[in-house]
């Protein structure tokens, strides 16, 4: 009997022994988590204090509403698509320098050249295939698309938001090339997927060029004095791209401020 009570005694001592140890780790634990949350944030002030503060304070306007948002449609592609046609347009006075700043990042500067100079390029939106004989041409609507017919150029610009690229009646973007390969045969081509979701395994896998609307802002924020619906669709971009970082109240992850300063601030120069 006195051997199972020692026994019993041994093991409360035991268990009293992982109970403390246990809750000194737990203590630790959250001590190291607190520490942890006071950097995070310390971070993100200093981060907003170096880059993203003097940036605003650069770009205020960037803080007030656009003509989408007032009119709730700054999450809708054909509107996109239509801002984008008159900023790319040659009769826009930057359309030209726009364009060509376009075809530098998707590698067709120099192809691209002589039309941009002769102005011969037109842009079209909503581009209907019409009716086809094969179902999965027929009635497919192109986004954009920049054709000089002088000199054989063409460029298709499937633009996402919230969708995913369809794939009812065969893959969108397989669709697509297959229209242009038959349709315009001698033109030199350039297909780009532009996104705002992450749809870059798409474009990989069909051999689409693949754009983000974060570089679409960069490339757009160097004109921001040379037209006011330029200045105005930038004032879009930056809503839908970074909603919760405005001058008087930056509220966003770590995250959030690494990529705005990743992807725009240590880019402009």
């Amino acid at each position: 009997m006195f051997k199972i009570y020692k026994y019993i005694l041994f093991i409360d001592e035991v268990a009293e022994l992982y109970f403390n140890e246990k809750k000194q780790h737990e203590d630790n634990f959250f001590v190291l988590c607190e520490e942890l949350n006071q950097i995070y944030y310390t971070t993100i002030k200093s981060l907003s204090k170096t880059y993203i503060s003097p940036f605003l304070k650069q770009y205020p306007f960037l803080g007030t509403p656009s003509f989408l948002q007032v009119v709730n449609k700054d999450r809708k592609e054909t509107y996109h698509s239509l801002f984008l046609k008159y900023i790319l347009n040659n009769q826009c006075k930057i359309g030209g320098a726009v364009l060509s700043d376009f075809c530098n990042i998707i590698g067709c500067q120099t192809e691209w050249l002589k039309s941009i100079e002769q102005k011969s390029y037109i842009i079209e939106n909503e581009y209907s295939t019409k009716w086809q004989k094969k179902s999965s041409l027929s009635l497919r609507r192109f986004d954009l698309l920049i054709r000089d017919d002088a000199n054989k150029c063409l460029i298709v610009i499937e633009n996402k938001i919230d969708s995913k690229v369809r794939t009812e009646k065969g893959n969108q973007l397989d669709v697509y090339r297959e229209f242009c390969e038959r349709e315009f045969s001698h033109y030199s081509k350039w297909y780009v997927l532009l996104s705002y979701r992450n749809n870059c395994e798409d474009a990989q896998n069909y051999k689409w060029k693949y754009i983000d609307y974060h570089t679409i802002f960069k490339l757009l924020l160097k004109y921001v004095d040379e037209d006011a619906i330029v200045k105005d669709y930038l004032k879009t971009l930056y809503s839908l791209l970074f909603p919760n970082i405005q001058i008087s109240n930056i509220q966003t992850s770590l995250y959030c401020c690494w990529l705005f300063i990743n992807r725009v601030i240590l880019k402009l120069n």
